[in-house]
């Protein structure tokens, strides 16, 4: 029928949207991360926030915001990141790392 076609080609126009700005963040991250490398660590972070207005769940970008913010010594904006990094994905042995690394940081304050 005419409504079965217009659902499938709904959920089509769906998923290529959604895969749209999947790509869109991949694109910020990586700005993101070349801005860090360079030592443009604040505008790294305005960055990954754009992106992650895009895509809220993605680890990685919230990892990388949080290792940027450890590089501005901002130790509880970071543990914030990891937490969150953590609890979208517990095995993330990196954010495990930067989590200890701030906790540690925070304790000698």
């Amino acid at each position: 029928s005419i409504l079965f076609h217009l659902e499938e080609e709904i959920d089509e126009l769906a998923s290529t949207h959604e895969a749209a700005r999947v790509k869109d963040a991949k694109k910020l991250k990586k700005e993101g991360n070349q801005l860090f490398k360079k030592g443009e660590v604040k505008e790294a972070i305005r960055v990954f926030n754009r992106a992650l207005k895009i895509n809220p769940r993605d680890e990685t970008i919230i990892h990388n915001k949080g290792v940027a913010y450890k590089k501005l010594k901002m130790y509880k904006k970071s543990l914030k990141c990891c937490r969150k990094t953590l609890s979208i994905n517990p095995d993330y042995s990196a954010a495990m790392t930067l989590k200890r690394l701030c906790e540690e940081e925070l304790k000698k304050n």
